[in-house]
């Protein structure tokens, strides 16, 4: 899960530090500081834990505390993000949505999985960034490295698809789009890790070539060039009439 940590880089799924609205940091908001709304009445219960809304930016999403009790508005690398209460229930049996009872036994990524029961839900909390919103190639990378438990290819029980096909929203040409140009990325980096560089250097080689560009344009300049089709030549009657 994404944990509500202090990272100002915003690789996109497992932790907060890499949540899409992270906790603003400042010099004067070191711990990230930050408005909290009780989804129950108590917070920090032990053994059982109740998750927690955190607003930020007009943004919400909710953070399941696992840290030691602290101040409500002070969360840290410890807690998880996780998907809203629709995503744990299904449809067609719960009227109104609600948490399941989160305790120290249920609160591993195995079990958490195992308790979702509409996955397309999730990509609204663990879907990558567009590619604009990262500067260098190296964050693009961080993000997926984050990632990778939630966007893994095990197959999603329910619906016997991986993760990644079960859990992007069907026929959306933009989550389409936003999820094939990020892993372009991912694909280039594991081809260049496969030719015999370690990751840094796999890394490091693709932000140099990416230079001052954002990494739309690097985009766009890595895509292989269409070979233009000439039209055959029109044949000529050489016979005489």
């Amino acid at each position: 899960m994404r944990t509500a940590g202090p990272d100002v880089s915003r690789p996109p799924m497992a932790q907060g530090d890499a949540c899409q609205h992270p906790p603003p940091l400042s010099q004067t908001n070191k711990h990230r500081a930050c408005t909290a709304e009780e989804s129950t009445p108590t917070l920090h219960l032990q053994p059982n834990m109740n998750p927690v809304t955190i607003v930020r930016d007009g943004h919400s999403f909710h953070v399941l505390p696992l840290s030691p009790a602290m101040p409500p508005d002070f969360h840290l690398g410890r807690d998880l993000i996780i998907p809203s209460a629709e995503a744990f229930c299904d449809p067609i049996i719960v009227s109104v949505p609600q948490f399941p009872q989160f305790t120290a036994r249920n609160c591993s990524w195995s079990s958490i999985f195992e308790m979702v029961k509409q996955p397309s839900l999730l990509w609204a909390c663990w879907h990558p960034h567009n590619l604009g919103e990262y500067h260098t190639i190296k964050q693009l990378w961080a993000a997926w490295h984050e990632g990778m438990i939630e966007w893994g290819g095990t197959k999603d029980r329910s619906t016997r698809k991986g993760r990644r096909q079960a859990w992007r929203p069907h026929n959306d040409n933009n989550v389409r789009r936003q999820w094939s140009q990020f892993m372009f990325f991912i694909a280039h980096i594991n081809s260049t890790m496969d030719a015999g560089n370690h990751t840094s250097e796999a890394v490091r080689i693709l932000d140099e070539q990416h230079g001052s560009m954002s990494v739309p344009q690097f985009h766009s300049k890595l895509q292989p060039k269409k070979k233009r089709t000439q039209a055959p030549a029109a044949s000529t009657n050489a016979s005489s009439v």
